[in-house]
């Protein structure tokens, strides 16, 4: 008899140029490890919205929004190794980078007393988001990912110029723990990518689903030190 053709849930939809450790299976969830550690941004989210508005920073409430999007997001993507995820998780992502470039901006300007309108922050929010999801859609492989680290890169950048010119506004102490996770959460996401911590058929660990719960910490220092900064 010929070979029935196995037919997968997600084979009818275009596939994802960015691929990890983890071999994909065939089935609803085709990255099990890299798909259920998204959880931890949902739930550290959902965690900072309470806190937020616990300690009386509403508006910072929109950092655990946003973490919980990129989890829904990224758990899309694992689960469907699609390039409709790969937009939408990537997507999610920019949300983050185009709130910290927008935020910082406004800081900046705020402290040389030249304030920007919130009409015009928010504007520019979308503007970013929007132009930067269009891009991903239409051009595919690690493009997503370099404009995110541009994005953040001239975050960084403001707040450099601001530490430098204007001088420290609070401790810069949550600042330091951020970037030493991410630290630690990007060299998991690099060890997956070169294959120095890589076994493709285990589905309980990979180091990419490291990467998805330490960087889900990131999220509180950023809270923490805007928190402080608007004192």
């Amino acid at each position: 008899m010929p070979a029935v053709e196995q037919i997968c849930p997600w084979s009818d939809f275009e596939q994802a140029a960015l691929h990890f450790c983890e071999r994909e299976l065939c089935g609803w969830i085709t990255q099990p490890a890299n798909t259920w550690s998204n959880l931890a941004y949902m739930l550290v989210g959902a965690w900072l919205i309470r806190l937020a508005i616990r300690e009386g920073h509403r508006s910072l409430a929109a950092i655990g929004v946003i973490e919980v999007l990129i989890g829904i997001g990224s758990f899309f993507f694992h689960m469907s190794s699609t390039h409709l995820g790969e937009v939408v998780d990537v997507g999610a992502m920019y949300m983050l980078s185009c709130y910290a470039l927008v935020t910082n901006l406004d800081r900046y300007r705020s402290r040389v007393g030249r304030p920007l309108s919130a009409r015009f922050n928010i504007g520019l929010y979308l503007s970013l988001v929007l132009s930067s999801i269009t891009a991903i859609s239409l051009l595919k492989g690690e493009v997503g990912v370099w404009l995110f680290a541009a994005q953040a890169v001239v975050a960084g950048h403001l707040e450099t110029r601001m530490y430098r010119k204007l001088g420290p506004e609070k401790s810069y102490r949550a600042v330091l723990q951020l970037l030493g996770t991410f630290g630690v959460a990007w060299a998991f996401w690099w060890a997956d990518i070169l294959g120095l911590m890589c076994d493709p058929d285990n589905h309980w660990f990979q180091g990419h689903a490291v990467w998805h719960v330490v960087n889900s910490l990131v999220f509180y220092f950023l809270y923490r030190f805007y928190s402080e900064v608007r004192r």
